[in-house]
């Protein structure tokens, strides 16, 4: 899964960023302050120190007034993506706990300091303070002062303390997904910066299943290194509701899978990109691997190469039996892996199902052999998931351009 190490984001504080967007929305330094309760110098300090954390102006300034740059207009999109994170959030916790929160919090004018929100996020991966503090490099006593800040902000506890380390509160899981996506949107900024002049650059985040890994990634992946020097690119692997759950906070980009259960969808943008037919191989030497208009009755005497239980790969193969009329196959093995099940194939009498451009185009092998079944194969539609409401930076605009050339040209074929 992605790394989760949570760093410091240099030279970007959500009071500067606070600052830059009453600025532009009030048109003047001077009416920010205002705005803000801030002298005018003390708003134009803010700015001047975010411009020189992110190497770029923001404004132009002229006898005309404040007018966003290109850079400015970028920063100005991920201000507005992150209040309404917060916008969200904070309606969450007040739907909640009425009782308890605090509407003046501080996290919510974007006021909070950026370590408080490192260290919620560490301690909500690690159940620990200590563990927390030895991530991110600080002590146990300054893991312990961030926290109690955020919850004398909020009015709410954020962790319960059990003998088994610290378990996070309803209120403590909602701050730390909405602290994610704020550390996410501020990552994405120097991003943003890098690509203004209208070169890519940035890493992209991308999830993939087997299906992926072997067919669409590949080709996906050396085209964007072919035209983009400034794109990285970063996979990651894992079932599928963990993958998902990543996706929602943030720690990847986007998903490429097979058309998931539809409860797994909530708060998930879906782009279906290719058609992909399943089927059933075997060795070259199986039984069944010369048998011609086999029924699937026929496969049900052998043993499987399963796909992982709860994967989308297993539950299309046993909707299949089950609407024959038989009871799902038998395996003493599973794994999603395209050269375990290739090697576990060979000279045995195992069966795997898998997708027939995984297993027959893309690496052929004359020892493995695909079965005839005389019946229509299954087919699934094989999509990219990105979460609602998150803004894609260049680079990854690039990555899912190509992602969706590569789709039409598997399409074609």
């Amino acid at each position: 899964m992605p790394d989760k190490t949570v760093l410091p984001i240099p030279g970007i504080s959500l009071r500067h960023l606070r600052s830059f967007a009453a600025v532009l929305e009030a048109g003047s330094v001077t009416a920010a302050g205002a705005a803000l309760r801030r002298s005018p110098s003390s708003v134009s300090r803010s700015v001047a120190l975010l411009e020189q954390g992110l190497g770029a102006a923001l404004l132009d300034r002229s006898a005309f007034g404040l007018t966003p740059t290109v850079e400015g207009r970028l920063v100005a999109g991920r201000c507005a993506t992150i209040r309404a994170e917060l916008d969200r959030c904070k309606t969450q916790l007040g739907r909640d706990h009425r009782a308890g929160l605090r509407d003046n919090a501080a996290v919510f004018a974007m006021l909070a300091d950026l370590a408080h929100l490192r260290a919620l996020i560490a301690v909500d991966d690690h159940h620990s303070v200590q563990r927390a503090a030895d991530q991110l490099g600080l002590t146990q006593p300054a893991v312990s002062y961030s926290l109690r800040q955020l919850e004398a902000d909020l009015g709410l506890a954020l962790f319960t303390r059990l003998t088994t380390g610290m378990a996070a509160t309803p209120a403590g899981a909602a701050m730390s997904l909405c602290a994610r996506r704020i550390i996410a949107e501020i990552a994405r900024i120097h991003d943003d910066i890098r690509s203004a002049g209208g070169i890519p650059s940035g890493i992209v985040r991308v999830g993939g299943l087997p299906y992926s890994r072997g067919v669409l990634l590949p080709d996906a992946i050396k085209m964007v290194l072919a035209r983009e020097g400034g794109v990285e690119i970063r996979t990651v692997e894992g079932p599928i509701e963990t993958m998902i759950s990543a996706l929602r906070i943030d720690e990847i980009d986007a998903l490429i899978c097979a058309y998931p259960e539809r409860r797994l969808l909530e708060g998930i943008e879906v782009e279906q990109i290719a058609e992909d037919q399943l089927g059933f191989f075997v060795s070259h030497d199986h039984p069944l691997a010369d048998r011609r208009r086999l029924a699937l009755s026929n496969l049900t005497a052998h043993s499987f190469i399963l796909p992982p239980s709860g994967s989308i790969t297993r539950r299309m193969m046993e909707e299949f039996f089950a609407a024959s009329g038989l009871p799902p196959p038998v395996g003493r093995a599973e794994t999603s892996s395209s050269s375990l099940i290739r090697n576990l194939l060979r000279g045995s009498d195992y069966i795997a199902f898998r997708s027939m451009r995984e297993f027959s185009e893309q690496i052929p092998d004359s020892r493995i052999v695909g079965l005839d079944i005389d019946m229509t194969l299954p087919t699934r539609t094989i999509c990219v998931l990105r979460r609602q409401g998150s803004v894609p930076t260049a680079a990854v605009q690039v990555f899912l351009s190509a992602l969706r050339e590569v789709g039409r040209s598997v399409l074609a074929h």
